[in-house]
């Protein structure tokens, strides 16, 4: 009897274990997620949004993101991107212009922001507006893809995402569901700012004169066509080559490197590079350099090349000092020491009068900026970059830091916004 009740108690005590084991075993949440809206029964010619949502994002800080949407170019047409309502502020703007995105049927935004720019654990991360053309297919999916998403460059969640396709299907038709499968490169973005300089060389001709055109906001942010057109024309997007061996010092995981601003500021002829292969993202700019590249953007708009050759004496900087005052980018004795770090107001100040009043159009109505006291040098200028949406600030409220340096990469990002209307920012929207 004795040996057939311990093998039952030996039993018994052995399933109490193992259940008191699964019943304090910790839970494992659920992974972060990211997915768009399907939507059904659509008609053609009509417009719909498709929704990218987040969800799992509890106890992670996100500073910075880059996603991708790819969609059938010859059934939808992107009408509009904006920042979901689970997004802090305006940080998530579109890098890639509109046309181009609905020519290539590929659309790229990014965000970054000091601090947490997705609080919650789940939210509306972005809302994309698409019209259903005329010979549509039956179901159109819009795939999605995570570049980057994460705290820092270091910290990057967008391997542990999964994925899941919006779409838009038409009346009557069954709707084609898939999960995407996930794709991750580069890291994240964690800042953002302005633009930057070179040394330099060859002579200019005179400032430019455009008239007001008319623009619009067109969920880029974007001019109306007569001032994109001409910044397009002046500013060409190839008119160097970029190379990735080009400079040794950029971190290819920064969110300078992948939403592409260095590349595309070396790309458009603003930004060089200075000693061997050394582009500098994280030096401060100087004010010679702010100034070099005021006269840079006004020489290279009135039809010149943008550098200046110094002659006997003169330090590099002279030069472009002579033009900004001829130019009224500069009054002179505005500065008495060149080489120290220019400010992020000085950098405001000169980047402000580069161009034709028309190519500030504004598309913001900001008032104020909390941290800049209007009757101080530079609030002006600051004020218009904040409304054509070139600057955005470090957070929600645009708190702007006008006595703080700038480093290259931040200007790089300030420059291309300043030539390609297209990227520049809505807020709020």
């Amino acid at each position: 009897m004795k040996n057939r009740v311990l093998p039952v108690l030996l039993s018994v005590a052995v399933c109490l274990c193992t259940a008191l084991f699964l019943v304090f075993l910790p839970s494992s949440a659920a992974g972060p997620s990211l997915s768009g809206t399907s939507v059904t029964g659509a008609e053609t010619g009509k417009t719909y949004d498709v929704a990218v949502s987040y969800s799992g994002l509890a106890g992670k800080t996100i500073g910075g993101v880059t996603i991708e949407a790819s969609w059938d170019k010859d059934s939808l047409e992107l009408v509009s991107a904006k920042s979901g309502s689970g997004v802090t502020g305006g940080a998530i703007s579109i890098f890639t212009p509109l046309a181009q995105s609905n020519e290539d049927g590929v659309c790229k935004w990014a965000g970054a922001y000091y601090g947490d720019m997705i609080p919650g654990d789940s939210g509306e991360l972005i809302v994309l507006s698409f019209r259903v053309k005329t010979g549509a297919k039956d179901s159109s999916p819009v795939t999605l893809k995570i570049l980057n998403f994460g705290e820092s460059d270091d910290k990057d969640y967008a391997g542990e995402f999964s994925l899941t396709n919006g779409g838009i299907t038409l009346k009557d038709k069954i709707p084609v569901t898939a999960t995407a499968p996930q794709v991750t490169t580069a890291p994240k973005p964690v800042t953002t700012g302005s633009p930057s300089v070179t040394t330099a060389p060859v002579p200019v001709t005179a400032p430019p004169v455009a008239s007001t055109p008319e623009t619009t906001k067109n969920g880029t942010g974007a001019p109306e066509d007569p001032v994109a057109k001409t910044l397009a024309a002046r500013f060409p997007a190839n008119k160097k080559s970029f190379s990735d061996s080009l400079f040794t010092d950029l971190d290819k995981k920064a969110w300078y490197y992948t939403a592409g601003y260095v590349q595309a500021v070396y790309s458009v002829g603003l930004m060089e590079g200075f000693g061997e292969k050394i582009f500098g993202p994280d030096e401060n700019l100087t004010v010679a350099q702010a100034v070099t590249l005021a006269v840079r953007l006004h020489s290279i708009y009135a039809g010149g090349t943008g550098y200046l050759t110094p002659s006997g004496n003169q330090k590099w900087y002279d030069p472009y000092f002579s033009y900004a005052i001829d130019a009224g980018i500069l009054s002179r004795g505005r500065f008495a020491n060149p080489d120290k770090a220019a400010t992020r107001a000085e950098m405001a100040e000169l980047l402000a009068k580069a161009l034709p009043a028309a190519c500030y159009a504004k598309i913001n109505s900001l008032g104020a900026i909390p941290d800049f006291s209007a009757n101080s040098a530079g609030f002006a200028e600051a004020l218009a970059l904040f409304n054509a949406g070139i600057l955005q600030g470090d957070d929600a409220a645009h708190t702007f830091r006008p006595n703080d340096s700038i480093r290259r990469s931040e200007v790089a990002a300030i420059l291309i916004r300043l030539v390609t209307p297209g990227k520049r920012i809505v807020f709020g929207s």
